[in-house]
């Protein structure tokens, strides 16, 4: 399972690269209005979860949904669960 900590650190680490800043993220900042984000940024920091974590985000609706940090963190986690809970599932059949 993915910790919380862990996943916050990443996302700012990859937010502060792509984006030249020292700003600090936290889980209420909201992603477009307060982090600035565009639609090219949202992709490239979606591309960079997706290859940390191993999970399909680019192409998930709930993805493009979400306004806040914490809920597109949160939205990693559950995604993260999703596929293995198909994984196990194929696994066991």
């Amino acid at each position: 399972m993915i910790q919380n900590t862990e996943l916050l650190d990443f996302f700012e680490e990859q937010y502060r690269n792509n984006r030249g800043s020292r700003r600090s993220i936290r889980l209420d900042d909201r992603l477009y209005d307060e982090l600035g984000i565009d639609s090219l940024l949202a992709s490239e920091l979606l591309i960079a979860l997706e290859d940390r974590y191993h999970v399909q985000l680019l192409h998930d609706p709930r993805v493009w949904k979400v306004a806040k940090v914490g809920e597109l963190l949160d939205l990693v986690r559950v995604v993260d669960l999703e596929q293995r809970a198909r994984t196990a599932v194929k696994t066991a059949a």
